[in-house]
């Protein structure tokens, strides 16, 4: 666990400093308005894949409770990337139908596409199978599985409604 965080987060700095870097030496003219905010986006859900897999880690290894706070947070993250990828999909159509330039085109819906698998991939089906269990189970049961993000949210709204009871 602790290396998916860590992975997620390097990957979100790098593609931040590389991807603008090599833009911009290509020599082509960048359409910024069209492969930037998709790649923010991206980063934005990496961004949260590292800081779950960095509280999942601490949770293993320190034999503590996820903080409190972890479900509403990314209730709010899942629900903001709804948003942003519909907002992205829109602009990414609105700038095709403008006439833009298909390099900048292929790459904001390249990135526009890795951010919902991303987004998939933590809030709705486990799209990432990286151990030879994990691959062994998809081949026995050929279901992909909730991921651990989405289970954690789950279980967290259980508790609550029991503790709402209670009270």
């Amino acid at each position: 666990m602790k290396y998916l965080g860590t992975s997620e987060a390097v990957i979100a700095a790098v593609a931040l400093a590389v991807l603008p870097a090599y833009w911009m030496s290509a020599g082509a003219e960048v359409a910024w308005s069209v492969r930037l905010p998709p790649l923010l986006l991206v980063c934005y859900i990496l961004v949260q894949g590292a800081l779950y897999w960095a509280l999942k880690y601490r949770q293993y290894a320190r034999g503590v409770a996820l903080p409190l706070w972890l479900a509403g947070l990314f209730r709010f993250f899942r629900l903001s990337n709804v948003i942003a990828l519909a907002v992205a999909a829109v602009a990414l159509v609105f700038t095709f139908q403008r006439g833009a330039a298909a390099t900048d085109l292929a790459w904001g819906a390249g990135l526009w596409a890795f951010a919902m698998l991303e987004h998939i991939n933590y809030y709705h089906w486990q799209l990432m199978y990286d151990t030879r269990g994990a691959l062994r189970r998809l081949r026995q049961t050929r279901r992909l599985r909730r991921p651990m993000l989405a289970e954690d949210i789950l279980s967290a709204g259980k508790i609550d409604q029991v503790s709402a009871q209670q009270a």
